[in-house]
């Protein structure tokens, strides 16, 4: 008995103990432990706060280093979290389905994050200034990213915007300094004002096939930039598009050159109109040459393999399916081709 009293003695001499609680919604609730983990729990929405010294821990904030958010809380409010620098660790439920705008600004130490699976937008300047985030996963549920969402994130390596995003807001990754590889898929419609500017290490980028227009400054300062592909549908290249992309050398133009000679290119565009045009292009894994990479010509692929194509296609396939190279196509280029679908090629 003694000893078992001694053991609950000492687990309860170290256990955490709340420093601070209150509401942060009609039915929400916060409390923040003496080893800085801040949990907010409940059912329904958080308030929003609009400003980040509103929020009720904002006196506490250099003390978070951790965020739960529980199972029932149905957002995550404006500013919440905003300039609480010391947050590294931040678990999100699924049931929270908006994340206010500014809710992680200048979270310098965040590190990853998880978009959960039923958020439709990630408002603007969500994670701008987050300069420690080197994984974002974006779920396939998002439609729009908003103005400043990743601005500043310059751990940002690699970013994949899944297939189903029609927007990239203005200057949505500008100063994302180390971004290399960013795969935007066919359903973008809309890239805005600086949404790349400054990206000083992406080293190519190809534009997606419904896209009618680049707008100002969408590429600035792209220094490592050294090759574009523009679908045909692009009729306008706005103001300073790819201005200081001092790298540019290959720009892979779906269209011909009559095509590219009635495109409106504002000035500032130097770089890009001194390049290096290859007209007529068609990317690799594009069999059926509507200028995307789809399922539809991954099962055309398989059905090579087993012998199920027409000559037409046959030759489609054997001119557009060698993906490494190798002078054949087999399973290694099937997968190839499925990962450049869900954006891991």
């Amino acid at each position: 008995m003694m000893i078992v009293l001694s053991v609950m003695l000492f687990s309860n001499a170290f256990a955490a103990k709340s420093i601070a609680s209150g509401k942060c919604g009609n039915n929400v609730a916060w409390s923040l432990s003496d080893n800085g983990v801040l949990t907010i729990s409940g059912s329904g929405k958080m308030w929003n706060y609009y400003r980040d010294k509103y929020a009720p821990w904002y006196n506490y904030r250099s003390s978070i280093l951790k965020v739960i958010i529980a199972n029932g809380v149905a957002n995550i409010g404006g500013y919440a979290f905003s300039n609480c620098k010391s947050i590294t660790n931040i678990s999100i439920p699924d049931s929270v389905t908006e994340i206010g705008e500014y809710a992680f600004w200048f979270c310098t130490s965040i590190t990853e994050i998880t978009i959960p699976k039923r958020i439709k937008t990630i408002e603007n300047g969500t994670f701008c200034g987050c300069e420690s985030l080197s994984n974002i996963t974006i779920s396939s549920s998002v439609k729009t990213i908003g103005n400043y969402s990743f601005d500043g994130c310059k751990s940002l390596k690699s970013v994949i915007i899944p297939n189903g995003v029609t927007e990239i807001g203005i200057c949505a990754f500008c100063n994302c300094k180390s971004l290399e590889k960013i795969t935007i898929p066919n359903s973008v419609l809309y890239i805005n004002d600086e949404a790349f500017n400054n990206c000083i290490s992406l080293t190519s980028v190809t534009l997606p096939n419904k896209l009618t227009l680049i707008d100002n400054m969408a590429f600035f300062h792209c220094q490592s930039l050294k090759s574009v592909t523009i679908p045909i549908g692009v009729i306008t290249i706005h103001e300073a598009a790819f201005a200081s992309c001092t790298s540019l050398s290959d720009v892979y133009y779906c269209g011909s050159k009559s095509d590219w000679r009635v495109i409106t290119i504002h000035f500032g565009n130097d770089q890009l109109i001194n390049a290096n045009i290859h007209y007529n292009y068609h990317p690799l894994g594009d069999i059926d040459g509507d200028s995307e990479i789809t399922n539809s010509d991954l099962v055309t692929i398989a059905r090579y393999i087993v012998g199920l194509t027409e000559s037409d296609t046959k030759n489609a396939v054997e001119a557009y399916a060698d993906m490494n190279g190798d002078g054949k196509v087999d399973n290694t280029d099937i997968v190839t081709v499925a990962r450049t679908i869900v954006g891991l090629a």
